[in-house]
């Protein structure tokens, strides 16, 4: 996602999986431990950092997108994540191109045989649209 937002003409295509969009919504909301810990590490402490958490997210700068992405996404499993929905409908609000797929029965990531046999499909289908 941040890719995408803060080199827009780089890439033809991109496929963000799991992927975090807004690390201030993240700390205020999921808050995983070991990713709070990374972010205070990288950024500084989100109390006297928030500038920093706000500017290195990747939905600081969507209006700038101009890369085709497909979103992939699992749902229905704890932990969860909405980071890529707020990322599809801040890319909605703007008008930029990207696809946003979601597979039962997983936590953020894609594990299950079935499901990521399908990721893998859709993938390739989406590559296959805007890379040849």
């Amino acid at each position: 996602m941040y890719a995408v937002a803060f080199a827009p003409d780089v890439f033809r295509a991109a496929i963000p999986g799991s992927g975090y969009a807004d690390w201030v919504h993240f700390y205020r909301g999921e808050n995983e431990l070991r990713h709070v810990k990374l972010l205070d590490h990288e950024l500084g402490p989100f109390e006297t950092s928030e500038d920093a958490w706000r500017h290195s997210s990747a939905i600081t700068n969507v209006a700038d997108v101009s890369t085709p992405i497909l979103l992939v996404h699992g749902v229905g499993r704890y932990p969860g994540s909405d980071q890529s929905e707020i990322f599809a409908r801040a890319l909605e609000n703007y008008y930029k191109p990207f696809q946003y797929k979601t597979y039962p029965n997983e936590n953020y990531y894609v594990y299950g045989k079935a499901n990521r046999r399908q990721m893998l499909l859709d993938m390739l289908d989406f590559f296959e649209q805007f890379l040849k």
